[in-house]
């Protein structure tokens, strides 16, 4: 994919995000989303009832966000320490601008998080609904970690695994979201919308500057001014 595909991905993405960001301001901020939320409620809501999903979810709340911080600082010093040095530079700065805009977004669209379906344990979760946090979180981890090392694979079997591994667990955690009733549907898409406008606009720049001599013309300009 070009720089100019992935800057029409962001761009789009970030459209549809805003939009759904704005129907939701005016329609349903302490209600389902019509025609998107209900069904998706209840089909999560009948899903209650398989106590392993109920657990794995309440595992992925309580374990996937503190595990995958740790996976995260793993991984920065890995490729700190190798050539690849941009490479957590822009996986700090998604990070950042997903994590942070998510909250700011939370904020600005307040939407009432869900009481339907809630399962008892989490009648307490605090905050706003809009967009996920948890969603926002580990799909902008799970997306920046597969740009940065797909190329580094050469299998193709590898690469078709490495991408199924990373659907799932995103799938698995908006799941999680809906399975325990702190999320409307609506909520982990916009997620996913927000996430992947932060990375498709920041992609290219981090191909253009991971390139070594990138940085050695970039020094060698400053020097000569």
């Amino acid at each position: 994919m070009n720089n100019k595909r992935w800057y029409l991905c962001g761009i789009t993405s970030l459209f549809l995000f805003a939009v759904l960001a704005l129907i939701i301001k005016r329609q349903a901020l302490e209600s389902p989303l019509p025609f998107v939320d209900p069904k998706l409620q209840t089909f999560a809501g009948h899903l209650q009832s398989n106590e392993f999903l109920l657990k794995l979810s309440t595992l992925i709340d309580h374990s996937l966000v503190p595990l995958s911080l740790v996976s995260l600082l793993a991984g920065l010093m890995f490729l700190f320490f190798t050539r690849e040095k941009m490479a957590p530079v822009w996986l700090g700065l998604v990070l950042t601008l997903c994590s942070t805009g998510a909250n700011v977004f939370k904020v600005i669209v307040g939407r009432v998080r869900p009481e339907a379906y809630r399962v008892p344990e989490f009648l307490r979760e605090q905050g706003m609904s809009f967009p996920s946090g948890h969603v926002t979180f580990i799909a902008a981890l799970v997306g920046c970690l597969f740009l940065i090392l797909l190329p580094k694979i050469n299998s193709a079997f590898l690469k078709v695994f490495l991408a199924l591994s990373a659907l799932v667990l995103i799938l698995l955690t908006m799941l999680s979201r809906l399975l325990l009733g702190v999320h409307y549907p609506s909520d982990t898409v916009g997620s996913l919308l927000w996430v992947t406008a932060v990375i498709s606009l920041t992609y290219p720049l981090f191909l253009k500057f991971n390139q070594p001599w990138q940085w050695r013309e970039l020094f060698s300009k400053i020097k000569n001014t």
